[in-house]
């Protein structure tokens, strides 16, 4: 098995063998890896086991013909999935509850997961199925399946943030196989911008297809497009999500099943993000040989005439409405952090080099206007770092307390960065003051100082020493 491994700059190619038993790959049939630049991500080894599957297990199921429930347990495999937000594992609960009457049926489901709690509740009657939906959550919406195998950091670097979010969906169908469906969710959390999505989409037996639109409070952050084909018994999907930054990633997958035992499963993926520091471009390729029940049995099944009655088709329609309303809610959180100057400011590999960026973009404009200015460094989840836009002082002082109002939610303080404004003899501008010093030992962070005469000097808190690191623009 040949590892990811990463080269800033360059394209990396992923060629994987595995054998494994089929039962499990009743969840996720998506295995590409998207990767992170180099240097960043603090919880992936250079290089990438292949993605692990999930294992639901059935504890208990129920049907009268007027009641039916199910108890299921799903746990995920995240010593073989690196992209779990650094857990070693996952598990997840879920009850299922329906209701039927002459022309209608009431349906329940509430899931549990380590970190994410999704409730949803629908009414079927006629044609229409309605749902609404809420759930919680913390950083990734890990409850989600659609998009397992994505790096949860690669557009945004990540957010420790609790979420909340609620919406409403509907479905209609068409005749016995089509149906159409439409919604939208909207996710909350403290300090940042709502983000909404809203997913228009149409399937029947063979084929499903669904657009979802991503905003981040009345601005278009990106979107979605989820496409599925089956034939026979191979099965075809096209993932992509975009987010308005131009990253991007894309992903292809083919399955079929070579006899009752043996499967076949080919995963291409490509992904690029312009917001990292040197530029990240990634292809990867997986091929995956599988040994044990496969599930062309179960396809073959589905290929055989069945009864269409109402209570078939609402039990496709809902099933369809929850799977859309926990991926819809998983593009949300994956698409933005939440806060517009974190999804569009560039990431960088070190602490040090954020700084740097930082000064070298506003130094000449303080020392033209001999007024200082300063912001703030901050780390990712992923343990890369960003900076805040910086903002103006007076000639001799800035304000930059308190420092969590200017810093994204689910991201730790870092460092300072301001500018002595220009040469003025009435101050030692070139050279951290003891005021600076002091401010960010209480605060239990390093500084970095831009001077007049284009030097960047780093105070490193922890031992008080003060470095030049290097010159920047002035």
């Amino acid at each position: 098995m040949a590892g990811l491994y990463r080269v800033s700059g360059f394209t990396a190619l992923l060629l994987t063998s595995v054998i494994c038993d089929a039962n499990d790959m009743s969840y996720g049939r998506d295995a590409a890896l998207i990767g992170t630049p180099s240097g960043v991500h603090q919880y992936v080894s250079p290089a990438h086991k292949t993605i692990g599957y999930d294992r639901p297990l059935l504890l208990a199921s129920s049907d009268s013909g007027m009641y039916s429930s199910e108890i299921s347990y799903l746990r995920h495999n995240t010593a073989l999935d690196p992209y779990r937000l650094g857990s070693d594992g996952l598990s997840s609960l879920s009850y299922g509850f329906s209701r039927r009457w002459d022309i209608s049926e009431l349906h329940l489901l509430s899931m549990v997961s380590d970190r994410d709690r999704y409730m949803h509740g629908a009414v079927s009657f006629g044609q229409f199925t309605m749902a609404l939906a809420t759930g919680s959550g913390r950083g990734a919406f890990t409850a989600d399946n659609s998009y397992r195998g994505i790096d949860p950091y690669f557009f945004h670097g990540g957010s420790n943030a609790s979420f909340s979010f609620n919406g409403s969906s509907i479905a209609y169908s068409l005749s016995d196989d089509v149906l159409v469906h439409a919604g939208a969710m909207t996710m909350h959390a403290a300090r940042l911008e709502d983000r909404r999505a809203s997913h228009v989409g149409v399937s029947n037996d063979r084929f499903a297809a669904t657009f979802t639109s991503l905003k981040r409070g009345r601005e278009a952050m990106g979107s979605a497009v989820d496409l599925g084909l089956r034939v026979g018994t191979a099965q075809l999907n096209f993932q992509q999500l975009r987010a308005a930054t131009g990253a991007y990633t894309k992903r292809l997958s083919f399955w079929s099943p070579l006899s009752a035992r043996r499967a076949v499963q080919v995963n291409l993926a490509s992904s690029d993000n312009p917001l990292y520091q040197n530029g990240e471009n990634r292809v990867i390729l997986s091929v995956m040989g599988v040994i044990g029940r496969t599930r062309g049995a179960a396809l073959h099944a589905a290929d055989e005439p069945e009864p269409v009655d109402s209570q078939t088709k609402a039990k496709k329609r809902n099933k369809v409405l929850i799977i859309t309303g926990v991926a819809v809610a998983g593009a949300a959180a994956i698409g933005s952090s939440g806060s517009k100057s974190k999804d569009e400011t560039p990431r960088f590999a070190t602490q040090n080099a954020a700084g740097f960026d930082a000064v070298n973009a506003i130094n000449p404009t303080s020392v033209r206007e001999n007024r200082e200015h300063g912001g703030w460094v901050y780390r990712n989840a992923d343990g890369s770092y960003g900076r805040t836009p910086a903002v103006a002082g007076q000639v001799a002082q800035i304000d930059l307390v308190p420092a969590f109002e200017f810093v994204p939610e689910g991201t730790s303080l870092a460092a300072s960065y301001h500018t002595h404004g220009g040469p003025d003899p009435r101050f030692d501008n070139e050279n951290f003051s003891p005021q600076d010093v002091i401010a960010d030992r209480s605060l239990g962070v390093d500084g970095y100082l831009g001077t007049p005469a284009g030097f960047l000097k780093w105070h490193q808190h922890r031992t008080g020493e003060i470095v030049t690191l290097s010159r920047v623009a002035n």
